[in-house]
């Protein structure tokens, strides 16, 4: 009954329901299921709206994290590529660009996002009592789950989202 919940739920979006494709997910929450959208059902539900110029989620690297402009934007200077791979990752950004010019990063450090998926993640709390990785996306999959998190957080607070296409 809840994952029928979930389907009904990710179809009234026009959201694919198949783990594979990423857009939609019925987490088990012990009898019962409860629908998450993905990050790719985020980026879906913000492109239909016709009004972004670009959007994007990234991890930061040691070394590219500057401080804070003077309204608070993150100041981000990215390394190349080949620097990047083996420094370690301190936290993670979302921004976008509207059509209209409007502009909006964020940035969440890694110590941020671990006490955001403690606080709202049953798994990672057992995770974090067990040690016991497959108990976890959160674990498992870290880098993802974070940009997801960093990523829906930008969009609803910032940016538009509509189930319609454009």
């Amino acid at each position: 009954m809840f994952i029928l919940a979930c389907a009904l739920k990710a179809t009234s979006m026009n959201l694919p329901f198949d783990p594979n494709l990423g857009f939609a997910w019925a987490v088990p929450y012990k009898t019962t299921a409860t629908f998450q959208v993905g990050v790719k059902g985020y980026i879906q539900l913000a492109l239909r709206t016709g009004q972004y110029q670009s959007l994007n989620v990234r991890n930061v690297r040691k070394g590219e994290f500057s401080g804070r402009d003077f309204v608070g934007d993150p100041i981000i200077n990215w390394l190349s590529d080949e620097e990047r791979e083996n420094k370690q990752i301190i936290g993670f950004m979302a921004g976008l660009q509207l059509v209209n010019g409007f502009k909006k990063v964020i940035y969440w450090s890694k110590s941020k996002v671990e006490k955001h998926a403690e606080k709202y993640s049953q798994s990672y709390r057992k995770y974090k009592r067990t040690g016991n990785q497959d108990d976890a996306l959160w674990a498992s999959q870290f880098e993802k789950m974070a940009e997801k998190t960093v990523l829906k957080a930008l969009i609803s607070r910032y940016g538009i989202m509509s189930t319609d296409m454009q």
